[in-house]
């Protein structure tokens, strides 16, 4: 009984469960390319203009040495 066991487990992961891997994989890289591909934002869109840059990083050098009131 324990041998069935085992080859069903094994039968069910190379004709079931690696297949739907594969499809996952799939309609993954799918979808990255498809966001990638509408995706216009730039990648450093959270960033600081350079000449605000030394400003900025100074703000929250002040904030973090504050202390807690």
């Amino acid at each position: 009984m324990m041998r069935d066991d085992e080859q069903t487990a094994a039968m069910l992961k190379t004709q079931v469960v690696d297949p739907l891997r594969s499809i996952e994989m799939e309609l993954s890289k799918r979808l990255q390319a498809k966001l990638g591909k509408n995706n216009l934002r730039v990648s450093d869109e959270g960033a600081a203009p350079d000449r605000y840059r030394k400003l900025v990083d100074e703000y929250y050098k002040r904030l973090s040495s504050k202390q807690p009131e």
